[in-house]
């Protein structure tokens, strides 16, 4: 599984989310999370095993209460394919 791969082994964890689209529905950026990386199998639409997305990273959005509330393939910084490309703009902090 995909999400439970990066939320075990992150590459980078970001916390307080600038775009009002990746917030939770319960809040408001602050104290909310993002997992990010790169898992060893991805997943087609129809649940089929595949290699990861080429120049993307998954990125898993966590809640104060510790719950995925989102998760999606995002394009990958290109010096460090790990990380989402504008993470340096769309996160207040960097904790991993």
């Amino acid at each position: 599984m995909a999400v439970p791969e990066v939320l075990q082994h992150p590459a980078a964890i970001f916390e307080g989310l600038k775009r009002e689209t990746d917030e939770s529905q319960k809040g408001k950026g602050l104290g909310l999370r993002c997992y990010c990386g790169i898992p060893r199998t991805a997943y087609r639409q129809n649940g089929e095993p595949c290699d990861p997305w080429l120049g993307q990273v998954l990125m898993v959005f966590v809640d104060t209460n510790k719950v995925v509330y989102n998760w999606y393939w995002y394009a990958s910084d290109p010096e460090d394919p790990n990380l989402p490309e504008d993470h340096a703009v769309r996160f207040q902090e960097r904790l991993l």
